[in-house]
């Protein structure tokens, strides 16, 4: 049973957690018509972006989602709450460059596990993209 109750709880605490970190997270970026669940910024100045969801039911949504991200993103991130993770989730998510972020909410556990990592989006097919989602993250005050 998952220590969160809804994906406001998961962004809550993600952000928590990535600012204990040293990142720069924001919610809700406006990019290309939708909303990224949370866009932070990393110690070198790289953005990445999250799409959380509470269930692993939603995965294929997550998925569809993170793949518009990977337009403008450095790296690309689906967030769940821990638990088992089939290989054949794994296999896609890296056969896509998304990685895989669990999050644990329950004391005396690693708060964020990065199942799978994520690949560096390609420069040159997301240059435009990539401009576009800075300057968004800029416009919320995390320029």
């Amino acid at each position: 049973m998952s220590a969160f109750k809804s994906e406001r709880d998961m962004v809550q605490y993600l952000t928590q957690c990535l600012k204990e970190r040293g990142h720069e997270p924001t919610v809700e970026v406006p990019f290309l018509g939708r909303s990224i669940d949370l866009v932070y910024k990393t110690s070198d100045g790289k953005v990445n972006a999250v799409e959380l969801k509470l269930q692993p039911r939603h995965m294929q949504r997550a998925l569809e989602q993170a793949k518009i991200c990977l337009l403008g993103a450095d790296r690309v991130y689906i967030c769940l709450p821990a638990f088992d993770v089939g290989e054949k989730m794994i296999l896609q998510l890296r056969s896509k460059g998304i990685g895989l972020i669990l999050l644990n909410g329950n004391k005396g556990k690693a708060p964020i596990n990065y199942k799978v990592g994520a690949s560096k989006s390609n420069p040159i097919k997301r240059a435009e993209y990539s401009r576009l989602l800075k300057s968004r993250l800029a416009d919320r005050g995390n320029g």
